[in-house]
């Protein structure tokens, strides 16, 4: 038992300090919308386009944040900030296909490669 909690906060330490190398700025709640991007973006464990009405509201609820606060993250995320200074580009901000009002968020080549390193921290 002790062996299995020791490596589970061996690859904690792990992810905490990849995610920091990234870009020390990086909040616990940044994260948590970047894992929640990535979930959507995970179907029967392969990636995906993801869920096509994923956008700030369902980070917000799922989060439990206010909604400008999620779509200050997704946007400070994405290709360009929300001063239209280039942003971490870890997602894409597309249209919904589903609806003009809507915004949709998925993982950009450079997420998908976060996750693909974060999955190799894992296995």
């Amino acid at each position: 038992m002790e062996d299995s909690r020791s490596s589970v906060v061996k690859r904690l330490d792990k992810t905490v300090s990849y995610l920091l190398d990234l870009d020390r700025s990086l909040s616990v709640t940044d994260v948590k919308v970047l894992l929640l991007v990535m979930r959507n973006t995970l179907q029967d464990g392969r990636v995906s386009e993801g869920i096509d009405s994923f956008g700030p509201s369902d980070v917000a609820k799922e989060a439990s944040i206010p909604m400008p606060t999620a779509s200050r993250i997704l946007l400070d995320m994405s290709e360009k900030n929300r001063h239209g200074k280039p942003g971490r580009g870890w997602l894409l901000r597309n249209a919904s296909d589903t609806s003009l009002s809507r915004t949709k968020y998925t993982l950009s080549p450079s997420g998908k490669k976060i996750l693909s390193d974060l999955v190799a921290i894992w296995s």
